[in-house]
């Protein structure tokens, strides 16, 4: 897999498809595209996660999708700082970081999925994803499928939530989150966000 480019990787996910109709079929990578390739097809396939950790315990665990880990992390470092084992400026610093890669990972798996299914070649997919060059462009593609100008996002984004979240990942995020925002509440608002960027497509 790390040799075939990103086309390559969707045709390896489409045989495999092929061959588990009436066989059972295991696939060891390293690479994160399979599982990527994977999330983008509509595949019933179960994807697994190998760690070694201390003492080369290896552990397996379903692996979710980037958005959901990222997530997981944010809630993670509120529950840390409500533990009063993480000091409240590292948890400003951090969290906006977090729910941002969270907010875009959930963008791109629905701008990716829906522009594959509709017919686009993966590199003019992954070429109109790297123009969007800010979340909120990013955001725009997975609403509409396509480059809209910012003002545009504005109707889809009216919900109370969905502002605060593009707010708080948004050009906001280099300061860090606002003393007056609860981070626990900035977190649900770009949890409820990446709920429905996903039905999006």
């Amino acid at each position: 897999i790390q040799a075939m480019d990103p086309a390559k990787v969707d045709g390896l996910v489409e045989l495999l498809a092929e061959l588990a109709r009436d066989r059972q079929v295991v696939v060891f990578s390293h690479d994160d595209r399979l599982p990527a390739a994977v999330r983008r097809s509509s595949l019933d396939a179960r994807i697994l996660e190998v760690t070694r950790g201390q003492g080369s315990r290896v552990s397996v665990s379903t692996l979710t999708d980037p958005s959901t880990r990222y997530l997981n992390d944010a809630f993670g470092l509120i529950a840390e700082r409500e533990a009063d084992r993480l000091a409240e400026f590292a948890v400003r610093r951090t969290l906006p970081g977090l729910l941002r890669f969270a907010t875009e990972a959930a963008a791109k798996d629905t701008f990716f999925s829906r522009a594959i299914k509709d017919g686009a070649a993966l590199a003019e997919v992954e070429d109109a994803w790297q123009a969007a060059g800010t979340t909120r462009k990013k955001v725009t593609l997975a609403v509409f499928g396509e480059p809209r100008p910012d003002h545009e996002l504005d109707g889809w984004a009216s919900a109370p939530y969905r502002k605060f979240a593009l707010r708080n990942v948004g050009t906001a995020m280099h300061n860090g989150l606002k003393p007056e925002l609860d981070p626990s509440e900035a977190a649900k608002d770009v949890e409820r966000l990446i709920k429905d960027l996903k039905a999006v497509g």
